[in-house]
């Protein structure tokens, strides 16, 4: 429950503390499996080395895969170390009419 304040002069800490309370129920409403994946029995995956994005694309797409994985409880290790390596592949094309 926020506290009266909340409702009155909400800050950005105010509403981080009732999300870090109330997430996991959320996303049990969301994803009821999610509460029967436990991460010290999953399997710890590794990140490799994106070539080929333009931009700062391969290290965006690398904190993306980073950021889902971990949502669904996955330990992200370093390069090497992991259960798994997800080795994400990158092809660039021309846009229609280009």
């Amino acid at each position: 429950m926020p506290p009266d304040a909340f409702w009155e002069t909400p800050t950005p800490t105010m509403f981080q503390g009732i999300a870090d309370q109330n997430a996991e129920m959320v996303v049990s409403w969301i994803d009821p499996a999610r509460a029967q994946r436990r991460p010290e029995t999953m399997p710890t995956v590794a990140i490799a080395a994106i070539v080929d994005a333009p931009g700062d694309g391969a290290a965006s797409l690398g904190r993306a895969i980073g950021v889902a994985l971990r949502a669904e409880q996955i330990k992200v290790v370093g390069d090497g170390d992991g259960d798994l390596v997800v080795h994400p592949q990158i092809t660039v094309s021309a846009g229609p009419g280009e």
